[in-house]
């Protein structure tokens, strides 16, 4: 990890001077090959299957703590839906990701394409 803090420093200091504006850059570290993130994948690519209104995902990180289990999705839609649109979406394919997914806490973030 101290290797990737020189990074990042390195990032934000080019970003400084490239565009003249502080930044703040942050890791989160992903793990593929995760055996639930690989469920949440083909789980997720299912449901896009089924939805003609998401392009793909993205994001999709997994936190398991003693006191923490999230399971946290990006999403891309093919439209500029409108909000209650954007509400429904989330809802629905929260739902769907607690009944498989029951032990975890539910984060999605919607983005048109």
């Amino acid at each position: 990890m101290v290797g990737t803090v020189s990074v990042i420093a390195d990032v934000e200091k080019a970003i400084t001077i490239s565009l003249d504006v502080e930044t703040i850059v942050h890791v989160d570290l992903l793990h593929p090959n995760n055996p639930r993130i690989i469920a949440v994948n083909k789980f997720l690519e299912k449901y896009r299957m089924n939805n003609g209104r998401i392009t793909d995902f993205q994001e999709i990180r997994i936190i398991e703590t003693d006191n923490h289990q999230v399971i946290l999705i990006g999403i891309n839609l093919k439209d500029v839906p409108k909000h209650d649109q954007i509400l429904d979406c989330r809802q629905s394919l929260e739902t769907v990701l607690k009944e498989e997914f029951n032990d975890y806490k539910i984060d999605i973030k919607i983005s048109p394409l």
